[in-house]
């Protein structure tokens, strides 16, 4: 599906899982290097930074957001970006370029009184969009930490550990999303800068310190998902060993007072109370009363 949209002389045209005839149209147009028009039929595994004659073309990897949870597969968005145009080419629906699609129709994204609108920067308002939609995500990832904290101490450790399993599950598909971005982005800088002029190498600025504050929103999450998982952890198998020590306990209990209970009532003339009135009552309040005693003395050891 094309879509095009134009901002004074500036022309955007969003390819969205094209045809063969609609790139061949676009190549055509834009002049595009039969390799990129090669690249473009497919997704590619890595990111890249290519400079031709009349376009800069590089290729991204976002993490993809689908109901505010991130999936394992990745969106790629290539970008093509000319003197007078730009062309993004991606293979699924981007929520946040589509919602810059409503921007750039309305003409807001900067002030056009007093910035002149180039390619590059749109690039970059892009970029900024995308690089946005991660950072609100991992928000929602934080509020749901705090969410789990406040379970875990409620004693619902049980619950927890799927929970925690699947934060861990979308904070690594996020970092695995947004790999290479530094390197691509510094090379995406020397690129430009022979491409455009100096100019673009101090407007990516404001790019490259929003991945950074993205990348350290990751590592802190990470840190503090970790910290989670221990505590998790420690508490779920301090809980466990609880268990096992009143089952053993127990079973030290029940043992004894069975092997007694087999004792007397063993049949033999031998036995003082087989046979006696009221032998049953007698062999009942014997067990009773050593399992108190037991109970007792297990109690005053606070193994219980």
């Amino acid at each position: 599906m094309r879509n095009t949209y134009t901002y004074d002389n500036i022309t955007w045209i969003d390819l969205e899982r094209p045809t063969r005839d609609e790139l061949r149209d676009v190549v055509k147009e834009y002049s595009i290097h039969p390799y990129v028009e090669k690249e473009l039929l497919t997704t590619s595994a890595k990111p890249k930074v290519e400079l031709y004659d009349n376009f800069l073309y590089t290729i991204l990897h976002f993490p993809a957001l689908k109901r505010g949870r991130p999936q394992e597969e990745g969106q790629e968005v290539d970008f093509l970006i000319g003197k007078n145009f730009i062309i993004t080419v991606r293979y699924d629906g981007v929520d946040p370029l589509v919602d810059f699609a409503k921007t750039f129709e309305a003409r807001s994204i900067t002030d056009k009184e007093t910035r002149k609108i180039e390619p590059s920067l749109i690039f970059m308002q892009m970029v900024l969009r995308l690089y946005q939609a991660v950072d609100e995500e991992l928000d929602i990832l934080n509020s749901s930490l705090e969410h789990i904290q406040g379970q875990i101490f409620q004693e619902k450790e049980r619950q927890m550990v799927i929970a925690i399993s699947r934060a861990e599950r979308g904070l690594l598909n996020l970092e695995k999303g947004l790999l290479f971005h530094e390197e691509i982005l510094e090379s995406l800088r020397e690129t430009g800068e022979s491409f455009f002029d100096k100019s673009f190498s101090s407007n990516l600025n404001a790019v490259r310190e929003v991945q950074r504050n993205i990348k350290r929103s990751i590592e802190q999450t990470s840190r503090y998902l970790g910290e989670l998982r221990k505590t998790n952890d420690s508490l779920l198998s301090l809980k466990q060993n609880e268990i096992m020590r009143v089952f053993t306990v127990m079973a030290f209990i029940i043992f004894p007072l069975s092997l007694l209970n087999d004792i007397l009532n063993i049949n033999s003339p031998y036995n003082p109370i087989h046979g006696v009135q009221d032998d049953f009552w007698i062999i009942i309040g014997i067990i009773a009363f050593s399992g108190i005693v037991m109970y007792l003395f297990f109690k005053g050891k606070r193994w219980l």
